[in-house]
């Protein structure tokens, strides 16, 4: 028998303890059987072996080795400098490999260390890891609970279940049995869950789950066995480092061979030079500028409400294909609003959104008031009596926020459940006196308010709020009615019912006011309200009343009807049987969260970019269509796939629903579908996002791709699984991330290619050396100076460039797509490369011919003569790099187009190359280091001109590209 579904006397009964609970005895042998009440934690890779695994990779253990060559050959100031390199590299893949993985952390942050209970008919505090099946808790306001358990008593007790589900709002706990069984077990209103507090009153609960069977811990496992998956950014730059290393190597030996056998050098010679190659085809400030640019645009993101917890992730957002998306507070404003009201044969449009009480009441386009129609005042009055709710004026705040505003914020929902006392129980627990049940004249609130700026706010239900923001909008002055007509008892919500009922002092008689479902309301009626009269309501006009309630509630809208009654003079008995009958119908609200206004343009750029939008909602499908439709989501037809059919179809049969291209939402769903479907699309090589904000989304916001946890509304467990923290809650930002995701890998590519073209300029004179037996044209510490020094500041200037225009107007790349792809190749390797490896050894031969060298001749390496030579071909490289940059900050583009500079890092980066190599080349210290030497105006004059052949040589490259693009097309 299901636990939820027992009485509570079973309740003892099925897990074999008493109201007494265990005795000490049995509670260790129980300890024995079951285990401690704690999290399983899973042993992940220590922390010191990721770090240490950044410094025996492929391409270090190649530096490494050149390094060790380095010293072997005389040279230590080249083999620190490799070493340097190493050190350097390992720290940058650590920080940007690393992801503090808090989640575990944070989740047992969330567990109790102790627990009240029963125990051989006392009470007392035991450890909470020491909890078992049939221990009786007892639980009063702020106690964390420890472990799962059945409500055996409640009074008038709420959960806070944020940990757990992300929903900020406590939900009412009852004792008496469920036999629903469409709500999830998480949903079940007469069972607690570890992890979760008790927001207001008390009761007991017996514990039937503990340890690695409960809901939490089963999150928990889930968490920690989602497999941490390298980026596409990582796998890419692992896969190119390792292309790297072999070319390094192989060229490496195959020049120590040549050197060897062919030209006969010595083996000290022939290792400084096949050191030299292999050094000059690592480009050793590759990833730290990677790093640095992904930090840069994730402090960009920061600005734009998107937190980046993993830099690669910055990158992954640009390749994201599909984004599985929440809808309350995501893509709406999680203010809930009327938008409908339904009087008597009239539809009145409400105006406005949100909790802004800006708008207007229209009937057939003319505004229409309170004032003017009598069932609209009374419907007005019924919705705002019947109101335990708070508006508060943006200068303003409530004095209960400030005792505790936890409590003021509870409220009540009519989707949730009521107290109900256990029946047939010698009960210990001071239960409350039957007045209790009833609130008082004199139990408001504080009303109280105090200045403090912001926007406008509620405290309590925000379906309660919705009425009253649209009872200010109509003028209604709901203040003074309650000052003329007080409450003097209120008969809460109760979910048998669905119903709630206010009772007013009104001259000399009572006023009963109530709302609810519809449905209900309209049956507990025998009259309805006609220009103010009461007239008989027979059974065929509530049909007609209930059609058009099904038509409302067709297009998503959430309804409540009012009614009222006026109670006899010597009425007495406030039970809500009496109370609730013989009334007098008055008409329905029919209210939505509304949309963002931000999102209907954010979703069609998703379109736009060929970027696929799945709404996963709690919530029911025709709410969730409708919200879907109107911020166009979907267009035409739409299958809803509801949560239970999910769990009767095979993956293959989901994978089938989303292949088909047709528009799909799944409603009614729990975050376990979420992290199915996130597996089932990553199965597909989809790239993934999904959003997140409770305990139960960690594991799919570990699973997928991206990880995309609510900043305002979110859980820390949420939020530490996560790869993106919304700060704003909104799925706009999500879309910005994207377009940065996009403009970053565009722009990763922009300086491999900076940086790939010096690579050749450096390689050339290595092969130029072996063909035509020529000295050196370049020193292996001035290559390192241009890896490491002159090209980083250049190369994260275009990492941080702007977005080309076209950058949302493409579909996203597959994830099979190279990250150094052929036209990447191309374009810096071999086209520009090839330009600027000319330019610099035409220089280096210019200075040699006129310095009087001979082909053929030998030069020493402090020969000044060679010194010029190379310092030549070094500044050679810098010089030709400025013009590379100017032209490398669009792809297809025209420069010109965008600004030559409009980046200001350019500028700066330009500054920055030029004040290297004028300190290389004109202190005598770093003159020593780098084998330098001065050069003179002539030089400098000779190499200015290699800026403007850089920058038009691309500029023709582009100007052809497009050619050919408009062309095909």
């Amino acid at each position: 028998m299901k636990i939820y579904k027992l009485p509570p006397e079973d309740v003892y009964r099925e897990l074999e303890t008493s109201y007494e609970g265990l005795d000490r005895e049995e509670a260790k042998k129980r300890l024995n059987r079951y285990g401690p009440n704690q999290i399983e934690e899973i042993k992940g890779t220590p922390l010191i072996y990721k770090f240490l695994a950044n410094f025996y990779h492929l391409l270090a253990l190649l530096l490494w080795g050149t390094s060790a060559l380095a010293f072997i050959a005389g040279i230590p100031q080249l083999g620190f400098a490799i070493i340097a390199v190493i050190i350097i590299n390992g720290f940058f893949s650590f920080w940007q490999e690393y992801e503090a993985e808090k989640a575990i952390d944070a989740l047992k942050k969330i567990l109790p260390a102790k627990a009240r209970v029963v125990r051989s008919g006392a009470e007392g505090e035991v450890v909470a890891a020491e909890l078992v099946p049939g221990d009786v808790l007892v639980l009063g306001e702020g106690d964390k609970i420890s472990a799962d358990a059945r409500l055996v008593e409640a009074f008038q007790m709420k959960i806070d279940s944020s940990t757990l589900t992300g929903e900020s709002k406590p939900v009412r706990k009852v004792s008496y049995p469920i036999t629903d069984d469409d709500q999830t077990i998480i949903e079940m209103p007469n069972i607690v869950f570890a992890g979760t507090s008790v927001a207001s009153g008390f009761g007991r609960a017996v514990v039937f789950s503990t340890g690695e069977n409960t809901e939490f811990n089963k999150i928990a496992s889930l968490t920690q066995a989602v497999k941490e998956e390298p980026s596409p950014l990582q796998k890419q730059m692992n896969r190119l480092t390792q292309i790297i290393a072999v070319i390094g190597i192989s060229m490496g030996f195959i020049l120590f061979v040549v050197n060897v056998w062919v030209i006969q050098f010595t083996l000290t010679i022939a290792f400084i030079f096949a050191i030299g190659l292999t050094v000059a085809c690592v480009p050793e400030g590759l990833l730290p500028t990677v790093t640095l640019a992904l930090a840069a645009a994730a402090k960009k993101m920061v600005s734009e409400n998107a937190l980046i917890k993993r830099l690669s992730s910055v990158e992954t957002l640009g390749s994201t294909n599909i984004i599985c998306t929440d809808k309350t507070g995501t893509l709406t404003k999680n203010e809930m609003t009327v938008r409908k009201i339904w009087i008597p044969c009239e539809i009145i449009d409400v105006t406005g959104a949100g909790y802004n009480p800006e708008g207007e009441f229209l009937h057939e386009g003319e505004e229409i008031s309170h004032q003017e129609v009598r069932e609209l005042k009374l419907l007005m009055r019924s919705a705002t009596f019947c109101n335990d709710a708070k508006l508060i004026e943006p200068s303003k705040k409530h004095l209960t926020e400030l005792f505790d505003e936890s409590k003021s914020s509870e409220g009540f929902d009519e989707s949730e459940s009521s107290d109900e006392y256990s029946s047939g129980l010698t009960s210990k627990t001071t239960p409350p006196k039957p007045s209790e049940n009833i609130k008082q004249k004199g139990s408001d609130e504080p009303e109280g308010t105090l200045k403090t700026g912001g926007k406008w706010r509620i405290l309590g239900d925000p379906t309660e709020a919705s009425l009253l923001v649209a009872a200010r909008k109509n003028g209604f002055n709901w203040e003074e009615e309650i000052k003329k007509s007080p409450r003097i008892v209120e008969l809460p919500f109760d979910s048998k019912r669905k119903s709630m009922s206010s009772i007013h002092k009104k001259k000399d008689k009572n006023v009963a006011y109530v709302k609810g479902a519809p449905k209900k309301i309209i049956n507990l009626c025998n009259e309805i309200s006609i220009d103010g009269t009461p007239v008989p309501f027979p059974e065929d006009e509530k049909k007609k009343v209930i059609e058009k309630h099904d038509e409302l509630a067709a297009s998503g809208l959430r309804i409540l009807a009012m009614a009222y009654r006026d109670l006899p003079k010597d009425f007495k008995d406030y039970s809500p049987e009496e109370v609730e009958k013989d009334m007098v119908f008055l008409g329905m609200m029919a209210m939505q969260d509304p949309p963002r206004p931000e999102v209907y343009p954010a979703v069609q750029k998703c379109h736009h970019a060929g970027i696929r939008i799945i709404m996963i909602t709690g919530d029911y499908g025709l709410t969730a269509r409708s919200i879907a439709e109107e911020i166009g989501i979907i267009k035409g037809e739409c299958r809803i796939l509801k949560g239970k059919e999910l769990d009767k179809m095979s993956d293959d049969e989901v994978m089938e629903v989303l292949r088909s291209g047709g528009n799909v939402i799944f409603a009614r769903a729990v975050p376990e579908h979420k992290m199915r479907i996130a597996s089932i699309l990553e199965s597909e090589d989809e790239i993934v996002a999904m959003t997140g904000d409770g305990v139960n989304d960690a594991p799919a916001l570990r699973k997928a791709d991206i990880g995309v946890s609510m900043g305002i509304t979110g859980t820390d467990v949420a939020k530490e699984a996560s790869d993106m923290i919304l700060t704003d809650d909104n799925f706009a930002t999500i879309v910005s991330a994207i377009k940065e995701g996009r403009t970053i890998y565009e722009n990763i590519r922009k300086f491999i290619t900076y940086i790939f073209t010096h690579e050749t300029a450096e390689i050339i004179p290595f092969v130029a050396m072996i063909l035509f037996q020529i000295p050196l044209p370049i020193g292996v510490m001035q290559i390192l100076a241009i890896d490491l020094g002159t090209d980083t500041l250049p190369a994260l200037a275009l990492g941080m460039g702007p977005s080309e225009a076209d950058v949302m107007d493409v579909p996203p790349r597959s994830k099979k797509e190279r990250l150094l792809n052929l036209p990447v190749i191309f374009r810096g390797y071999v086209f520009l490369g090839s330009i600027e490896a000319v330019l610099v050894i035409s220089g280096y031969f210019w200075v040699l011919y006129s310095g009087g060298w001979q082909w053929g001749q030998t030069l020493a390496f402090i020969d000044p003569l060679y010194l010029k030579a190379t310092t030549m071909t070094f500044a050679g490289i810098v010089t030709a790099q400025i013009g590379n940059l100017v032209g490398c900050q669009t792809t297809r583009t025209s420069t010109f187009s965008v600004g030559i500079f409009k980046n200001k890092w350019v500028i700066r980066g330009i500054l920055f190359e030029v004040a290297v190599v004028l300190s290389i080349v004109y202190v005598p210290y770093l003159q020593g280091l780098f084998s330098t030497t001065a050069l003179g105006i002539t030089e400098w004059i000779y190499l200015a001109t290699f800026i403007p052949i850089m920058f038009f040589a691309e500029e023709l490259r582009k100007y052809f590209v497009r050619k050919h693009s408009s062309k095909s097309s």
